[in-house]
């Protein structure tokens, strides 16, 4: 339907201004009224342009604008003179009534001047289009939806215009899709009148959950006859139903540079949809240039390496559910600190379909390795059982983190301390750096061998956590007696050995050498054939 108002003002114009088109001395044209509607109690502008055609030139020109009815103006403008084909351009402001109805109304223009000896005018009448359009408002009732597809919210829509016939709206937009009738038929609404109605709307795949300003595309008739198109807005927000994965580590897990172990990660879905065949990763820097598109990536902390299985799976979880996975990584060789590390997560969505890789950060805070080392040494040296002895525990800040409140203490059942306390302090060391206490020491008497102290070391790491770690060392303890037992044992083995000779060298001559026919000793008592020596005399 056509708006037959502005065809019929369009018809009028030209018959208005008939009169002053047709005299050939002054002549006007370019007639425009601003705004081209004027709502009741507004304001508005004629504009025209005035031309001498005459060959006089023209003096005193004045224009006087009048209005009729509810459209008023008491304008007076002089132009001065024009020359012939000269131009000047009128502006006469005009008002309309706060009650007057709509309808087009006269503005008379009488241009006056002075020609030759005489006096001259003309009217121009200027036809005032006088509406009240409605004026909408929209809101949603429902200031929040809930949705992954089709829903319905309460609208108010209230007019603050003129009068709306035959009224009907719908959604225009291509982010929110209307469903049901549409457009939806909404009827008269007038002036001050506020309508409740419901609208179907569904939402397009690509919107995500947030604030939206969604428009709505309002025709009706007004109180003129004439269909008119307008336009409003409300806002809404979206909360668009889905899985959302996110990843935790335990507080309890330390990273500590060059250490790997089997790290547990919690995967949970905090979404309000199911979520499918979920898998989580350490995202390595190409998964990382993969899915971000960075080819500078100085910006993403590289700080575990996964030794193992690169991905984790846990399946489908559903909304609110955390299930766990293990990873083997190495913490790679890099300072202390805070660093952000991402992970890669996988799925899968309702179909099957594989989604879109993601990265999601999580804050890690590497360590450094706090450890010390002991070392003994005694004086007077060696350690001897019964002794007095002062013992040296050297303590080594072997970690690479400086450590602080050191306190030393050494306990062993076979040396008493002769300190008044146990404990020592020691403060602070540096990495590398080693300060020695010393404790005087009754030594037990013990044999000779190998006897334990232990030494245990209390401490605060850079993180001014409590630590304790515990080393036994060895000492060597000699003891006198058992070396002068030894000397003792030597001396009766080389006796017995002396004898063992002296018989085994005794046992060979009596029953090898003697067999050999040497030379026998007379005399000898037992011997065979032997005569005394007075039977030889005879």
């Amino acid at each position: 339907m056509g708006n037959v108002f502005e065809k019929k003002l369009a018809a009028l114009l030209p018959l208005m201004l008939l009169c002053a088109i047709t005299f050939a001395d002054l002549s006007v044209s370019g007639i425009s009224v601003l705004p081209d509607t004027v709502r009741p109690g507004a304001s508005g502008v004629v504009s025209m342009t005035v031309t001498n055609t005459d060959t006089d030139e023209i003096y005193s020109i004045n224009a006087i604008a009048s209005g009729t009815g509810d459209v008023r103006s008491d304008s007076i403008t002089s132009l001065g003179g024009l020359k012939y084909g000269a131009s000047n351009v009128l502006a006469a402001p005009f008002s309309v009534r706060e009650d007057a109805d709509a309808g087009i109304y006269s503005l008379n223009v009488r241009l006056t001047w002075t020609q030759g000896n005489g006096s001259r005018y003309k009217n121009v009448q200027v036809p005032i289009s006088v509406i009240n359009p409605a004026i909408f408002s929209i809101q949603s009732i429902n200031k929040t939806v809930y949705t992954t597809g089709d829903f319905e919210i309460d609208m108010l829509i209230e007019n603050g215009g003129g009068i709306a016939k035959s009224s009907r709206v719908s959604i225009n937009s291509t982010q929110f899709l209307q469903t049901g009738q549409n457009p939806l038929m909404l009827g008269n609404i007038g002036t001050g009148d506020k309508l409740n109605f419901k609208m179907g709307l569904t939402l397009a795949p690509a919107v995500t959950s947030g604030t939206y300003s969604v428009p709505v595309a309002i025709t009706y008739v007004d109180e003129a006859g004439e269909e008119r198109n307008t336009e409003a807005k409300f806002r809404i927000d979206v909360k668009k139903k889905s899985a959302r994965i996110a990843l935790s580590i335990g507080d309890e897990i330390r990273f500590v540079p060059g250490h790997d172990f089997m790290m547990p990660v919690i995967i949970s879905n905090g979404g309000d949809e199911w979520a499918y065949d979920v898998q989580a990763g350490v995202a390595s820097p190409s998964a990382i240039n993969a899915i971000s598109g960075a080819t500078d990536l100085s910006a993403y902390d590289n700080i575990l390496t996964a030794l193992g299985s690169t991905y984790g799976s846990v399946g489908d979880l559903s909304p609110g559910e955390a299930k766990q996975i293990i990873l083997h990584v190495g913490v790679n060789d890099i300072k202390p600190g805070f660093y952000k590390q991402y992970f890669v997560i996988k799925g899968k969505d309702a179909n099957g379909d594989s989604k879109a890789d993601e990265l999601f950060p999580v804050g890690l805070n590497v360590e450094g390795l706090s450890d010390v080392s002991v070392f003994v040494s005694a004086n007077p040296a060696p350690i001897m059982a019964g002794g007095e002895h002062t013992l040296s525990v050297l303590i080594s800040n072997v970690g690479t983190s400086p450590i602080k409140a050191l306190i030393v203490s050494a306990k062993g059942d076979d040396f008493v301390l002769q300190e008044a306390q146990d404990e020592q302090f020691i403060g602070g060391l540096v990495e590398d750096d080693f300060s020695t206490v010393q404790y005087k020491v009754k030594v037990a008497n013990v044999p000779s061998g190998t006897y334990p102290l232990n030494v245990t070391m209390k401490f605060k790491d850079s993180y001014n956590r409590d630590l304790e770690k515990s080393q036994v060392v060895y000492l060597k303890i000699k003891n006198l007696n058992d070396a002068q037992m030894g000397e003792a044992g030597i001396m009766a083995v080389v006796i017995l050995l002396v004898l063992l000779i002296a018989v085994v060298g005794g046992g060979y001559w009596y029953c090898v050498l003697n067999k050999k026919g040497l030379p026998k000793i007379k005399g000898l008592a037992g011997e065979k054939g032997a005569k005394p020596e007075k039977e030889k005399a005879r």
